[in-house]
């Protein structure tokens, strides 16, 4: 039998027309009872809400950026690839008009590593494409894709940051499949 999904959404107040709180079981492991997930739901003030949580459109965003960087990461250590730092960013380019659907999904992989090579995350990044269900779901409905950067960091400051100027000195960057996104 296929996997199924179960989630429910419930109005925290109905009167006041507040919030809505998201639950969805998580898997149980190793004999343990299953371990519900919590999260609030709202929407802008100018829509009813009071700006209390998620808004669902940015919740699509996050599960593309989540599911797509475990899949990347998951192939990436499977090729015995070294990441240290690993960031994802997803733009979304939303139409005008109601009922505002995603035009365009734009998936950015920021990754630091032991001297990762760009063909490598190349290679690694196709295979995500092709294996996370959420990518393939929305890429049903929108147009997704898929970009990556790996800023070098200098071996004597292994926690330097990702921007190109950090305290540590200056970091190299390289750009993988071009997004059009800034750097």
């Amino acid at each position: 039998m296929a996997d199924q999904l179960f989630a429910t959404v419930t109005l925290i107040d109905p009167l006041a027309g507040k919030a809505f709180r998201g639950v969805a079981p998580g898997a149980a492991s190793a004999g343990d009872a299953p371990v519900s997930h919590e999260l609030i739901l709202d929407s802008a003030p100018q829509n009813g809400g009071q700006s209390l949580g998620f808004r669902p459109m940015t919740l699509l965003a996050l599960g593309l950026a989540g599911c797509s960087g475990m899949t990347l990461i998951a192939i990436l250590r499977k090729m015995r690839q070294v990441v240290t730092s690993y960031e994802v960013r997803v733009l979304g380019e939303r139409s005008e008009s109601p009922p505002r659907l995603y035009q365009h999904l734009v998936v950015e992989h920021i990754l630091a590593g032991e001297d990762l090579p760009a063909d490598k995350v190349a290679r690694a990044l196709k295979l995500a494409e092709a294996a996370c269900p959420v990518s393939l779901t929305l890429s049903r409905a929108t147009s997704v894709s898929h970009s990556f950067h790996i800023v070098m960091t200098s071996t004597t400051a292994p926690d330097a940051s990702l921007a190109p100027e950090s305290a540590a000195g200056p970091a190299a960057e390289t750009d993988g499949s071009g997004s059009g996104l800034p750097s």
